[in-house]
């Protein structure tokens, strides 16, 4: 059997109440089990009640009695309103030392109704609260202990899922790879272990092999409804939208990537996100990346699926096959080429976007060739990524006033100021690898621009002036623009933190710099054709790595860039 962490059980005196918190699936009541089962009999009265099954059944009133018959191991004891319920909790249970355990907790009121305060009950009484949602804990005060049950490691998923799909006479050996795709596919979560060790149970290998190929396309059901408890106790449909767009698209994106597209649909995700958290919907990592387990992902995309058996008629796709099919309920389209298919073209009818009217986010990764001519965009567009979009120019309509990042990599568009002119919110843009772009476009009308990406479009020759005083830059790279020669004589780019020429060959004199830049730590010039710095360089003190090999025209360096 896998090594299961208990709570510590030699509790002080004084702590009385344990919660117990993590997404569905996870083991928490198994853990409640293991430490009731470990201490019941240190107690004069022990009750385990599950909460939720009981409560969405009979009501609040009904496990008062639960509890009380349980407790004070009476059959006859009748409640007749919450408050008398809960008067009577206070009354018989305040001098008495009992054990219990509330599974499966969902709401503040369920607790406020059977458990209260600890002076409820007697001193050195234990209370386990198991929940999903981490937020009640803490709204109950629930502060002496509350413990969040972790995932399983490899060895311990391996114990487990041994435990239910192999018998004396079923040797591991002979199923030792394929039982790893299980492991990989669970990623620790203990009923997807249960539940798959179970289905395979007695099968022979080829058997294994087409269960496993169905459930990569057919989630399991009975995993999946588990799952979904979490999913339906949001509390709005902002909070249910949000975990959906991160179960179809941002599973594994930068968290204020993600944020800022959230915000710029309308929602309020720093205040949501937190939400999905407690619920144990999703995680974030030290190094800030969002996080959703698979099987968690494919609960949240089951969902979808369910919103029509008609794919172009959901609100979200992410499948290539389907997006000739979409109509006006899409929301959001995000295509990766498979990988093994990354030569094959996928061909797409510009007709459809005409019905896409509400589109907020759009991503096609891929080669994609379009049959018809492209006339309409959604001006609803957050979010545009085509990579290798094939026309050289966007549809003259198109006007999106809420897009915050557009990328068209590797695409022969010449120019893009006319359809970004009105996208006063454009946070990203980039045009890497753009062949006939010859000119970056306005950015005076783009105030709130951060990141600037127009890296080999060797046909550049002119960086517009505006690129030389902006606010709000952050980021700009013209790397291996070999053709550049026309440059602001100036700059004033007050939050600039990285900026980088390298490769620009011809590019022979560096701007002035006006106002001190010191948010700039990196500053990469080599390969370039400059002659010298100017003295103003000593306006950069906050640089950390200037870069200046392999220019070798260079001759002068100002004494002052030392200091």
């Amino acid at each position: 059997m896998y090594h299961l962490m208990l709570p510590n059980t030699k509790w002080e005196y004084q702590v009385k109440i344990v919660g117990i918190c993590g997404t569905g699936g996870i083991g928490k009541t198994t853990v409640a089990k293991a430490v009731f089962n470990k201490i019941f009999d240190q107690f004069e009265s022990r009750c385990f009640l599950n909460v939720k099954e009981v409560s969405d059944r009979q009501g609040i009133i009904y496990l008062q009695q639960q509890l009380l018959n349980n407790l004070l191991m009476e059959d006859d004891l009748k409640i007749c309103h919450v408050d008398y319920g809960i008067n009577m909790i206070k009354e018989r249970l305040c001098h008495k030392k009992v054990l219990v355990v509330l599974d499966d907790v969902d709401s503040l009121k369920e607790l406020e109704n059977l458990v209260g305060a600890s002076d409820w009950y007697g001193l050195e009484s234990k209370i386990i609260i198991t929940t999903r949602n981490e937020r009640l804990l803490v709204e109950n005060k629930v502060d002496h202990a509350i413990y969040r049950v972790d995932l399983l490691n490899e060895d311990e998923s391996f114990q487990l899922f041994s435990c239910h799909a192999f018998t004396k006479n079923n040797s591991e050996d002979n199923y030792l790879k394929i039982s790893w795709r299980v492991i990989h596919y669970a990623q620790g979560l203990p009923l997807a272990l249960e539940v798959l060790g179970t289905l395979l149970y007695k099968k022979n290998i080829e058997e294994w092999e087409i269960n496993l190929d169905k459930l990569e396309r057919i989630p399991n059901r009975k995993i999946q409804d588990v799952l979904r408890l979490s999913f339906d106790g949001l509390d709005d449909m902002d909070q249910k939208n949000i975990f959906l767009d991160i179960a179809c698209f941002f599973n594994g994106w930068f968290e204020e990537y993600v944020m800022d597209l959230l915000e710029s649909c309308g929602f309020y995700p720093r205040i949501e996100i937190p939400v999905l958290i407690e619920r144990s919907l999703l995680t974030i990592t030290d190094d800030r990346i969002l996080s959703m387990h698979n099987v968690v992902q494919e609960m949240g995309r089951a969902i979808v699926h369910e919103e029509s058996p008609d794919p172009g008629k959901r609100s979200r796709l992410w499948s290539f096959k389907d997006i000739n099919k979409a109509t006006e309920a899409i929301r959001g389209i995000m295509l990766n080429m498979p990988r093994g298919h990354l030569s094959e073209e996928l061909l797409v009818n510009a007709d459809v976007f005409a019905k896409m009217k509400k589109l907020r986010l759009l991503k096609l990764s891929g080669p994609v060739r379009l049959c018809g001519q492209l006339t309409y965009l959604s001006n609803e567009l957050r979010y545009l990524v085509w990579n290798d979009y094939p026309l050289g120019f966007l549809p003259s309509n198109f006007h999106p006033q809420n897009l915050v990042q557009l990328q068209l990599p590797r695409s022969p568009i010449k120019q893009i100021s006319t359809a970004i002119s009105s996208s006063n919110k454009l946070k990203l843009l980039c045009l890497r690898d753009c062949p006939y772009l010859k000119e970056t476009p306005d950015l005076s009308s783009l105030p709130c621009l951060k990141d600037l990406d127009v890296t080999e479009c060797v046909n550049l020759v002119k960086d517009h002036l505006s690129s030389g005083v902006h606010s709000k830059l952050v980021c700009v790279q013209l790397n291996e623009c070999i053709k550049l020669e026309n440059f602001p004589r100036s700059i004033e780019l007050k939050n600039l933190e990285y900026f980088s020429l390298s490769g620009c060959v011809k590019l022979e004199n560096f701007p002035e710099i006006q106002g001190d830049m010191v948010r700039l730590k990196y500053l990469r010039l080599s390969n370039t054709g400059i002659y010298g710095l100017p003295s103003s360089i000593e306006h950069l003190n906050g640089i950390e790595r200037l870069d200046l090999t392999r220019c070798q025209k260079l001759k002068n360096v100002p004494d002052n860039i030392f200091l």
